[in-house]
């Protein structure tokens, strides 16, 4: 509806006039992007942080992966604790290609999971008190952000993270969490 009447507003008025307009009326207008640049790339967390759970994505059209996810000592003492997630809270998704044979089947490893190749992509998600305030209650994600980095922890620009709180946003009752259950349920080995 906003975005309908915007494009009728600039159309007929031009774009200065149509968000002059839309501002004045007090409409939230959705950011463009999501500010990845909140979220730094967290160094030396393969360390510091404990790795709680593998996920294996057949994803058919991008290629199957092995997703490898770590969150901080004391987010995870916070959870097993039975309390929410922390301001600064940082889990981090490593995305490894899986091995395929020639008929593009992932390839099990030795423990029976998809077998990993190459780093592809690192994803971060981070909360911090007060981020997200700026945005419409359809898109925000209590207060996280999120952040798409390179296999060498550069930042990855061309990635629009709204695709993130979208996917996320129906999880509001697990801390917009996938996988709040194997939070909750790891044990250290």
């Amino acid at each position: 509806m906003i975005f309908s009447f915007a494009r009728f507003f600039a159309g007929k008025f031009g774009l200065a006039t149509a968000l002059t307009a839309i501002v004045a009326a007090g409409v939230p207008a959705l950011p463009a992007n999501a500010d990845t640049n909140l979220v730094a790339f967290p160094s030396g967390y393969g360390d510091t942080f404990v790795r709680y759970t593998t996920v294996d994505k057949p994803h058919p059209e991008r290629g199957p992966s092995v997703r490898d996810i770590f969150i901080g000592r004391e987010a995870l003492a916070a959870v097993k604790a039975g309390r929410p997630l922390p301001s600064g809270t940082v889990i981090v998704m490593e995305v490894h290609r899986a091995r395929q044979d020639a008929a593009k089947t992932p390839l099990p490893g030795a423990d029976g999971r998809f077998a990993k190749e190459a780093l592809s992509m690192v994803f971060v998600m981070e909360k911090r008190t007060g981020w997200g305030a700026d945005y419409p209650a359809a898109l925000r994600n209590g207060e996280w952000e999120y952040a798409r980095f390179n296999a060498d922890g550069t930042r990855h620009e061309s990635l629009d993270m709204k695709s993130c709180f979208g996917c996320h946003k129906s999880l509001a009752a697990a801390d917009f969490v996938f996988t709040m259950d194997a939070l909750k349920g790891f044990a250290p080995r």
